[in-house]
Order: C-alpha cells, then sequence, then structure tokens
C-alpha cells in the first residue's frame, strides 16, 4: 500500500473515531443531566472530551466557501455534525479586499461577485486564507475558477493537490485553466468529465491529478 492510500485509509479511521468520540459525549452529558454526582461518569466525560479535541485537531480540516447567506445556512445545517468542516462568508478570488454580490435571477447558486453593488462580501485567496498544506481544491464559482486558481497558484506550485474545476462557465475555461495549471505544475494528468444534461454543455469538470 502507498504512502498516499495510507494517509487515506488513517483519515477514515480518524473521522469514525471522531464521531465515535462525539457520540459518547452526548451520550454521557445526556445522563449527566439526570445524574450530576456520579464521578466515575464526570471523570469519562471529561477522558473522552480530551481525546476528541486530540483527534479533531489532527484530523485535516475541510474549508468551505460561499458568497450567499442563504446558502451558507443550508451549508452550515448540512455539514453540522462534522467538526473539522469549516463553512466561511468569502469569494475565493486573487486577490483580498471587499467585493460586491451580484444576485442570480435564477437561483443561489448562480450568484456572481462584481466591482459595485449593495451586498458587500470579504474577498480573500487561498494562498492567504490557508496555511496549512491543501490535498484537494474543488471549484465551481460561476466563471471566477481562473481568478481563484491564481489566488491558489503557491498552494498548487509546492503540494501538487488534486483539482477538480469547473469549466463551462465561459468557453475559454475549457482551453485556458489547463494551460494556466500546467504553467503552475506541468506534472499535472488532465480529465474531462460531464456529470450535466444532454441538451446544454453544463457541469463540465476538469479532473487534474
Amino acid at each position: 500500500m502507498n504512502t498516499e492510500c495510507e494517509n487515506e485509509t488513517n483519515r477514515r479511521k480518524m473521522a469514525m473515531q471522531i464521531r465515535a468520540y462525539q457520540f459518547a459525549i452526548t451520550d454521557i452529558s445526556l445522563y449527566l443531566n439526570t445524574h450530576p454526582e456520579d464521578e466515575k461518569a464526570l471523570c469519562l466525560h471529561r477522558e473522552y472530551c480530551k481525546m476528541f479535541k486530540e483527534l479533531r485537531d489532527k484530523y485535516q480540516k475541510i474549508y468551505a466557501y460561499d458568497i450567499t447567506e442563504e446558502s451558507l445556512i443550508k451549508l452550515k445545517e448540512n455539514v453540522s455534525r462534522y467538526p473539522n468542516i469549516i463553512v466561511k462568508k468569502r469569494a475565493i478570488t486573487d486577490k483580498t479586499g471587499i467585493t460586491y454580490i451580484k444576485k442570480s435571477e435564477v437561483d443561489n447558486s448562480a450568484n456572481m461577485t462584481m466591482d459595485h453593488g449593495d451586498d458587500e462580501v470579504l474577498e480573500t485567496t487561498l494562498d492567504d486564507e490557508v496555511k496549512e498544506k491543501i490535498t484537494m481544491i474543488k471549484m465551481d464559482i460561476e466563471g471566477g475558477e481562473q481568478k481563484a486558481l491564481r489566488g491558489a497558484e503557491e498552494h498548487i506550485k509546492k503540494e501538487h493537490p488534486k483539482l477538480l474545476i469547473s469549466v463551462y462557465h465561459n468557453v475559454r475555461d475549457i482551453f485556458e485553466i489547463p494551460k494556466m495549471i500546467e504553467q503552475m505544475d506541468s506534472s499535472y494528468q488532465f480529465y474531462l468529465r460531464n456529470y450535466g444534461g444532454g441538451v446544454y454543455p453544463t457541469e463540465i469538470v476538469l479532473i487534474a491529478i
């Protein structure tokens, strides 16, 4: 088994352990609500909390970004049971500052950013935002993928993360994004996958490994 497979197996085991400690801590907490003087349960609760925190801190984090409040609320609800998924309201791009939300008339998932507007949102780069090693980057940000990749250039050059990048939002991305990635790291291999319907070319994903 190679090192990458071993690391993935270890991460899965660690995730299972984290969930087991979460369950045990919740169960003991409920018991302590009616038996607050039980010293054995109190000690066990403290021990499990300590072990849970140590494992959680070791486990690799997942960072999830969105610019729309409604989407962020749903996302936080869906991942609330996973302590190391960190959800932030940020626009991921190639600079740090303030940008504005251009709301889609179709769906919140199609909201974009622009240089002026009413709703402000912080913009940042993955190089500035994430200081630990990145092992995978997934992007579907309504045509902002090229800017976001430029903002992750140091991670891509130094760490060769797996990349899953949407390339269907404008006609040039499907050609320009692979070139951009190859200029950062020429060792990537590229694959295209279509997850959309057959009428209009949507949900086309560039996989770089």
